[in-house]
């Protein structure tokens, strides 16, 4: 099934944003005592995972 580029990178955006939301949230609003080093690393990890997915769209 043929789907368009900028709806695949409209979609890769929208989950990229909303998991990046949800880390804000946990980060900002609730009393995990989860070091910020690690809320650093997956915000890292997550716009590294967006910039794959979009620049692996392009190349097809």
């Amino acid at each position: 099934m043929y789907i368009r580029k900028s709806v695949l990178k409209a979609a890769v955006l929208t989950v990229g944003s909303i998991i990046l939301a949800a880390l804000a949230v946990f980060y900002c609003f609730t009393e995990t005592n989860i070091p910020s080093a690690v809320y650093l690393i997956s915000w890292l990890v997550c716009l590294y995972a967006m910039l794959t997915g979009m620049s692996e769209i392009d190349r097809r």
